[in-house]
Parts: structure tokens; sequence; C-alpha cells
């Protein structure tokens, strides 16, 4: 039998998404369900078949913890309706825009933090550096700059490599 609460929750949240309903439970907790299908194998004969039957999804406990564990909970039908926006992914349309751009975000934030990183690891190595080459000459160092040489080969046709 439906009571008067599960008919003015289910109505509340067909609202959101008409593929759910309220419904409760042997304990006496409202939860509310989305209507699914799923497919049953069955073999018969060494035949196997694929039937669909209904197989409601559980999406929430109207407890005081949103669970199924929780104490039961008379929720008004505005906190159900905004708990159900927060937590349906079903009916979040930019769900996926909004995953691309925080990892667009990520990205440039990790870009950003190896960019300072080895900035402050050059200036801290800066003196270790300096006197490492302190005595380095380079001026007898060769002059002869490779990409020059590459590029005048290649131009030339001449794709051997060097």
């Amino acid at each position: 039998m439906v009571d008067w609460q599960v008919r003015r929750i289910t109505k509340e949240v067909q609202r959101h998404d008409k593929n759910l309903f309220a419904k409760r439970s042997h304990t006496g907790k409202v939860q509310i369900f989305r209507k699914a299908k799923t497919y049953r194998k069955e073999v018969l004969d060494n035949c196997t078949l694929f039937y669909l039957v209904d197989a409601p999804q559980y999406v929430i406990s109207l407890t005081d913890d949103w669970s199924g564990n929780g104490k039961n909970v008379e929720w008004g039908l505005e906190p159900i309706r905004q708990r159900l926006k927060a937590i349906d992914l079903w009916s979040n349309e930019q769900l996926f825009e909004e995953i691309m751009n925080q990892n667009e975000e990520v990205d440039v934030s990790n870009e950003r933090n190896l960019k300072n990183n080895t900035e402050n690891f050059l200036y801290e190595f800066r003196d270790q550096f300096k006197k490492t080459f302190n005595n380095v000459n380079t001026a007898n160092l060769s002059k002869l700059d490779r990409r020059r040489v590459d590029d005048r080969r290649i131009k030339n046709g001449n794709f051997k490599q060097r």
C-alpha cells in the first residue's frame, strides 16, 4: 500500500527526473529509486536467451545521512530536491564540460608549478655552477654552430646523418 507521503515524494522527484520514484522499505524508511532495465541471461536446451527485466537502481534514502544505514528523518520536499540535484549525475548535462575545465586548470597549475620549481632550482644552485665553471676557458671552445651546418646540409639535399 502506498501512503500519501510516498506519493507526494514520488510526484516531487519526478519533477527532477521522470524515472525516479519513492518507495517505503520493510524497515519503514523512504527510499528513492530510478526505473531501469537490465539484461538477464538464461540457458535453455543449450540455447542462451537474453531478456530485459525491471531492475530499479537505488539513489538515496531519506535518512539523517542520506544512506540506507541512517536514522529515519522526514525531510521536506525542498531538501530532497536539492540533494538530488547535488548527487544526480544523470541530469547534469554540463558534467563533461566541467570535468574538462577542471582538468585544464590542473594542467595549467602543473605547468606553472614546474616552471616555478625549475626556476627556484636554478636560482639556488647558481653559485655552485659559477664556482664549478669558473676556470673553464670558453675562448678555446669550438665556435662552430652545428645547427647552421645541419641546416646548410639539409638545404643542399644531403640528408646523411653526421
